[in-house]
């Protein structure tokens, strides 16, 4: 008849039903391998979280025993950037340098301190109240060129004693030799005493040789 309608040919044609659903089944495995992936990536994602939380806490948990250890310290410590400027100090550097924690951060230049690493030298500071201290400062450089520990060791005290420990001894020498001298004087005297005696007892009848001995 010629007044039938025809249908079209996608959809008469089984080749093309079939290639369509291929086509889905192929767009099916691209989502299935890509949702496998995401969940991969965010497993991935979340162990790298938790590395990174792990680190983090391990970091700070250093940080903290360093800033103990700096505040137990006896012995002034600057640490100093590439620059050559103060980032951090303990209280031993703020005390001997007469300073605060917060004014030292942040200089370069401290008067009468060597801030160039590698050396070891002598030098003769004044704290917050005005008087000289003794001063051995060292520093080294910290590895990868990112800056310098300066050490600051107070002598003022050790020198002190280490005077008063030499006088002492010349004083303990003096002593000895005083009464190395008081023995080899006294035991002639003990034997001219001796002699004076026997000497008194044989001149009875004369007073005058008797008052001499």
């Amino acid at each position: 008849m010629s007044g039938a309608i025809e249908r079209p040919r996608s959809l008469a044609d089984p080749s093309s039903d079939g290639a369509l659903a291929e086509t889905i089944a192929r767009f099916e495995s691209i989502s299935r391998d890509l949702e496998r992936s995401y969940a991969e990536l965010a497993t991935r994602a979340e162990r790298v979280e938790q590395e990174l939380v792990r680190t983090n806490a391990e970091l700070e948990r250093r940080v903290a025993e360093l800033d103990c250890v700096l505040e137990a310290l006896p012995t002034g410590v600057l640490v100093r950037d590439a620059a050559g400027r103060i980032t951090r100090a303990n209280p031993a550097a703020s005390e001997l340098l007469g300073r605060t924690v917060d004014a030292l951060v942040g200089t370069e230049r401290i008067d009468g301190l060597p801030s160039a690493p590698e050396s070891i030298c002598r030098v003769e500071l004044s704290d917050g109240e005005g008087r000289p201290r003794t001063v051995v400062t060292r520093a080294g450089r910290i590895r990868e060129g990112r800056g310098t520990v300066q050490i600051l060791d107070d002598r003022t005290d050790l020198e002190r004693l280490s005077r008063h420990a030499a006088q002492n001894e010349k004083l303990a020498a003096v002593g000895t030799l005083a009464a190395g001298v008081a023995h080899e004087i006294r035991n002639p005297l003990n034997a001219v005493k001796g002699f004076a005696a026997l000497l008194a007892r044989n001149i009875e009848g004369d007073p005058k040789l008797a008052r001499w001995a």
